[in-house]
């Protein structure tokens, strides 16, 4: 018991003294930056499209985002970048299929350079053998590009275990999107900040991100759908366990989500900003960048579960025996 008791002490001990580094930190970043996440509320254009055509929807999405980001550029501060959410864009961006694709490209691009401003948003890609990838794009004033295609995919959502082995599971379920997956955690920079572009589930993963805070990420962009599971239970799920992700990388996160929560999450795992879920709504935000803390889970990885439960099936197996 008094091993148990001093345990606790210590922990709580070095958890305050951690914290007080982080708020210190907090108080005198080492820059700012101004960003807004824009949420349309607009989670499903496939249903969209069988009301008004795939056309028109597609015209219906960008407009309410080009609306709502011209809103954001007004505010003060200016924000130095503008992110749009998992899947906004509704087609492959650059690998255009139909004149519309190619029309709907120059669109964007022509926007960006009129507003000088970055803009990340998330949407498809496709690569030379015709494989889609659930991808986010960093789109430059200048017509550049970079882009990050999502690593860990959805089981039975985003693939088939099998099936690429077996193609007879991709002709037996052809609603499943069969993506292609991309080249693990990476670091992407905008408006001088370096930043973690992570898809969805992926922030449910702690090794996948402390890696690119290893790797220098100042920053954790968190591009999210969780429209289709509802207003209860999931979104909240989903926000908190991001959450965990700044706690356990001490970086800040910003989560731009189609129809919430979006989200400024600060460094000691404070969700400072949220937004409402089911309305459109700006989240315009100033996001501190601070010197790197080391942590264990950014050093080592994600130990701590592995550890315990090593732990754990020890001292049950002693006292079994």
């Amino acid at each position: 018991v008094l091993v148990a008791v001093v345990a606790v002490a210590a922990a709580d001990r070095y958890g305050r003294f951690r914290l007080s580094e982080v708020a210190e930190r907090l108080a005198h970043p080492v820059r700012v930056l101004h960003a807004a996440a824009i949420q349309a509320n607009i989670g499903d254009i496939e249903k969209l499209s069988s009301e008004r055509g795939y056309r028109e929807a597609a015209e219906r999405v960008l407009k309410t985002y080009y609306d709502l980001s011209d809103e954001a550029l007004k505010m003060t501060p200016k924000p130095e970048v503008l992110l749009w959410p998992e899947t906004a864009y509704p087609s492959t961006f650059r690998s255009p299929e139909t004149s519309d694709d190619f029309a709907r490209d120059k669109e964007l691009e022509a926007y960006v350079a009129d507003r000088k401003v970055p803009l990340a948003f998330g949407g498809y890609d496709k690569d030379l053998r015709g494989l889609n990838y659930n991808a986010v794009f960093y789109l430059n004033p200048d017509g550049t590009d970079v882009r990050y295609a999502k690593t860990i995919l959805i089981p039975f959502g985003e693939y088939i275990p099998g099936g690429d082995t077996f193609p007879f599971i991709k002709r037996m379920f052809p609603m499943v999107g069969f993506f292609g997956s991309g080249p693990g955690s990476v670091v992407r920079s905008v408006a001088g900040v370096r930043t973690q572009p992570v898809i969805c589930y992926e922030v449910l993963f702690p090794s996948f991100v402390s890696k690119a805070v290893a790797e220098g990420a100042q920053v954790i962009f968190n591009f999210t759908n969780d429209s289709w599971f509802g207003p209860i239970g999931a979104p909240y799920y989903h926000l908190n366990l991001a959450a965990f992700r700044s706690i356990e990388t001490r970086v800040p996160q910003l989560r731009s989500t189609n129809t919430g929560f979006s989200a400024l999450v600060l460094p000691d795992g404070e969700i400072s900003r949220r937004s409402k879920l089911y309305v459109p709504e700006i989240l315009d935000v100033s996001i501190p960048i601070i010197d790197p803390i080391p942590t264990l889970m950014v050093k080592w990885g994600d130990w701590f579960g592995h550890t315990a439960f090593a732990v754990s099936a020890l001292v049950l197996a002693g006292i079994l025996i």
